[in-house]
């Protein structure tokens, strides 16, 4: 995999505007900052850090280290309306435990 260059304002061939990050990193899949690649961190922050997640030993799946791989099994997130969810809650996140959901709101 090639990975593409940032320029000086954070903007990489490839990576749309709207979501560009400006550090000084090189960028491998073009995704940074981009709701997709953000629900792969936040998955990975509850895992480790999140009472509830941690606590009970919720992981996720080896494949899912590389974001390439969560990006080939789930795809780009639909909309911001989405978030990932499991769907058996006593597994871990995986290929075959999790789909974009919408997110409920509660009152």
């Amino acid at each position: 995999m090639v990975e593409k260059q940032m320029d000086k304002k954070g903007i990489g061939k490839g990576i749309p505007n709207k979501y560009a990050v400006g550090n000084k990193y090189s960028i491998k899949h073009g995704y940074a900052g981009t709701p997709t690649y953000e629900s792969w961190k936040s998955m990975r922050r509850r895992c480790n850090a999140v009472p509830g997640y941690a606590d009970k030993g919720i992981k996720w799946h080896p494949r899912w280290d590389s974001f390439e791989n969560f990006l080939e099994d789930m795809g780009t997130r639909p909309s911001d309306f989405t978030a990932l969810g499991r769907i058996d809650h006593n597994k871990d996140y995986g290929p075959d435990n999790c789909r974009w959901e919408v997110w409920r709101h509660r009152l």
